[in-house]
């Protein structure tokens, strides 16, 4: 009988030796490494579209309501003016309303836009007829000008295409342009894009209820070095109450040294909101926060 206690105490301990190893090994144990998506380029490449919708966005629920003067050239006050900020300047033919030119002078100091945005300096618009008449198309060109202290420069040319067979309007956008950015990179974006009006048209005098399905491509190089090929592979959704678009899935694949890399940025599902999700080609996966990058420098 003590024999076999001796056997049954020695199991035991070696049971709890074992035991307290393992939790040993496992406390030591180092953790699983997370890996860290590099949004990096994706964040930089958001920032720039960004920057390059804002302004024509604004530009667009002015011109989309067709705001007519009596003279050839009538200046609109920050208080009459629908965005707000800049003044307005219209300019067309005694005989005629249209060609119009329409300048929107933001001032030489920094003014806040609708969504919070510091802008300064002038865009002048070139318009051929109505927003709303299929064939009419307007031109975009930049003098001065810029957006939380990054400058813009370029062009952007908009055609009405006219209503698809979902009595829906469609606008056809081809934009080129360059910016220099606050953290003094370069950057510049080539972009053919379709913007299909799904709510809005039928209160063209008030433009902040206009909601807008994206698609398209674009593609830009960068000053450090590299460039940036982008496709809508989900239709982007816009609402001009909202600062970032609240859905849609980008493809963006970056180039340098004839090495590629792809991630796919992701605005969500539906919300009005700062997030985005980044996914890189292994699947992981990355949240960041809108609108951090390239702000004004203290």
């Amino acid at each position: 009988m003590k024999t076999k206690n001796l056997l049954l105490s020695g199991t035991l301990a070696l049971g709890l030796i074992m035991f307290n190893a393992c939790s040993e090994n496992d406390a030591d144990a180092p953790l699983v490494p997370q890996v860290e998506v590099n949004t990096d380029i994706t964040e930089q490449d958001a920032e720039i579209e960004d920057l390059v919708e804002s302004v024509f966005d604004e530009l667009d629920a002015y011109l989309s309501a067709d705001t007519e003067t009596s003279t050839s050239a009538q200046l609109k006050s920050a208080e009459e003016n629908p965005i707000g900020c800049p003044t307005v300047i219209v300019d067309r033919p005694e005989d005629a309303r249209y060609p119009k030119v329409v300048t929107f002078d933001f001032g030489t100091e920094n003014c806040e836009d609708r969504h919070g945005r510091l802008k300064r300096g002038k865009i002048i618009v070139t318009k051929t007829g109505p927003h709303f008449n299929a064939g009419s198309e307007r031109t975009v060109e930049f003098d001065d000008f810029y957006v939380n202290d990054n400058s813009v420069d370029g062009t952007r040319k908009y055609k009405n295409e006219g209503q698809n067979d979902d009595g829906n309007w469609e606008f056809s956008t081809d934009i080129d342009v360059t910016i220099e950015t606050t953290e003094e990179i370069s950057w510049t974006r080539k972009a053919a894009k379709t913007r299909t009006m799904i709510a809005g048209a039928d209160t063209k005098r008030y433009p902040w209820d206009d909601e807008f399905l994206i698609t398209g491509t674009s593609s830009g190089t960068s000053s450090l070095g590299f460039g940036v090929e982008r496709e809508i592979t989900t239709a982007i959704y816009r609402k001009r109450t909202c600062k970032f678009p609240v859905s849609g899935i980008v493809e963006v694949v970056k180039t340098k040294d004839d090495v590629q890399t792809k991630t796919w940025l992701d605005y969500g599902a539906g919300e009005c909101d700062y997030n985005a999700t980044v996914t890189d080609e292994e699947g992981n996966v990355k949240e960041i926060t809108l609108g951090k990058r390239f702000k004004k420098r203290k």
